[in-house]
């Protein structure tokens, strides 16, 4: 089986992802993915007018891609202005809700939603307003919601990384959070932001700081407080390069064995994988996939890096510059034989 390179916005009819956008102010590369468990795709990206879109395909098999603009639908605000980080996070819930966050041009934090009732319309929810850069979102299996955020950008600007947060109790409302307080963690001011949940009810929130790989890590104990684990001196590891708007590159995720990856681009160019296995006295380890695969280094321009599980535990990245789909040329998949170039 080869890995294909399938332009979904020409199958879709749709309009073109920012590249600086129309608005030169405007993200490069805001980009996320997820699939639902009907089997449904749910690729979304920002316009060059800051509109959320998101590429849909039914789990029909004979269904085509087509471009539903969220944005349009819900009636909801634009896109922050004035960061190259990616400023937009979705996914989806075991009921089937969707949630799309992002931050808009008044540096709200915005949930666009859409229930599971087959009839529901797109709606917009502003979970807390203060101008911040960068967001990362995920659900846990109880139905809790989190909305990560740093706050940069503000008359009282620390760095710290902060939770929105919802319970699964339906009368719940959003609570703040100060993550890096309760931490006592290191401040985090130009980077990327990345989070995701495991099995066992932990909680990672990924960051860079002085060019190191960082992980807020809260256990399942539900009397555990977060602490700040620096990754990078941990594995003894490369530190991170930084793109073209001095931030960086990043993404973590876990798999169904319950071991996890952050990944990150280094100053060469070169893909790693900060790796745990699962084994409780496991380390982290820092893997070269550039290296291990024989592969093209990444350009400098990369602005947005994410991961998926696939479901025969493989691993695939999706890269984008310039607003678009790159060719696969040069990334690292991971199959069950080791990493391979394609």
């Amino acid at each position: 089986m080869m890995w294909v390179d399938n332009d979904l916005t020409a199958f879709a009819g749709g309009k073109l992802a920012a590249v600086g956008g129309a608005d030169e102010n405007l993200p490069m590369a805001a980009l996320d993915g997820y699939s639902q468990g009907d089997g449904s795709q749910h690729v979304n990206f920002v316009d060059g007018q800051g509109h959320v879109h998101e590429l849909y395909r039914s789990p029909d098999p004979a269904a085509q891609w087509v471009d539903n603009d969220l944005t349009d639908f819900a009636g909801a605000g634009s896109l922050a202005e004035g960061s190259a980080i990616s400023l937009i996070d979705g996914y989806s819930q075991a009921d089937g809700s969707q949630h799309v966050n992002y931050i808009d041009g008044f540096g709200n934090v915005l949930e666009l939603y859409r229930s599971p009732d087959p009839a529901a319309q797109w709606v917009v929810n502003n979970l807390g307003s203060r101008g911040f850069i960068a967001i990362a979102a995920y659900s846990q299996d109880d139905g809790s919601q989190h909305a990560i955020f740093n706050n940069v950008g503000t008359d009282n600007e620390d760095g710290h990384i902060h939770e929105l947060y919802r319970s699964p109790d339906p009368a719940a409302q959003w609570v703040e959070n100060d993550l890096t307080w309760s931490a006592h963690g290191t401040p985090a001011f130009q980077t990327p932001l990345d989070g995701y949940s495991q099995d066992d009810g932990s909680q990672h929130v990924n960051f860079l700081a002085g060019g190191h790989v960082h992980e807020l890590y809260r256990s399942p104990d539900p009397a555990a407080q977060w602490v700040d684990n620096d990754l990078t001196a941990l594995a003894k590891g490369t530190p991170a390069g930084l793109t073209n708007d001095d931030s960086g590159t990043l993404a973590g995720y876990s798999q169904d064995d319950n071991s996890q990856h952050v990944i990150f681009i280094d100053d060469g160019g070169h893909v790693h994988e900060l790796y745990r296995s699962t084994d409780p006295a496991a380390q982290w380890v820092d893997n070269d996939l550039t290296k291990l695969a024989d592969g093209a280094p990444a350009p400098k321009a990369l602005a947005s890096l994410g991961t998926r599980e696939a479901t025969t535990a493989s691993t695939s990245f999706s890269l984008t510059t310039a607003g678009t789909f790159t060719s696969c040329t040069g990334v690292r998949i991971r199959r069950p034989s080791g990493w391979i170039k394609t």
